[in-house]
């Protein structure tokens, strides 16, 4: 099944810490699962935060809108939302393009 690629235009000084970042990124998915299946919203909100922040922050857009929709879901407890916007991030983390811009 080939994946769609999702297309992120980054400042070009930050090319030497994009792959770590990007690492960061996917353990914090891995994380936010694990709070998932252990109930803990306050965990998850407090991580789908620290993604909005850091997906705005360095310009990975479309990141920074699905924390913000974990770090919401989560806050009202509602496990469904929060399963279905961590498919989106793993989605997003396999998916995801990046064009720098001088």
């Amino acid at each position: 099944m080939k994946m769609d690629k999702i297309i992120e235009i980054i400042d070009g000084d930050l090319a030497p810490i994009i792959p770590r970042f990007m690492d960061n990124s996917k353990r914090e998915l891995e994380a936010m699962l694990q709070a998932l299946e252990a109930g803990e919203y306050e965990t998850l909100s407090r991580l789908g935060h620290n993604t909005k922040g850091a997906g705005f922050g360095y310009g990975f857009m479309g990141m920074g809108e699905i924390g913000r929709t974990i770090e919401q879901s989560a806050k009202e407890n509602d496990e469904q939302a929060c399963r279905t916007a961590a498919d989106e991030l793993r989605h997003y983390l396999e998916c995801v393009e990046v064009q720098y811009q001088k």
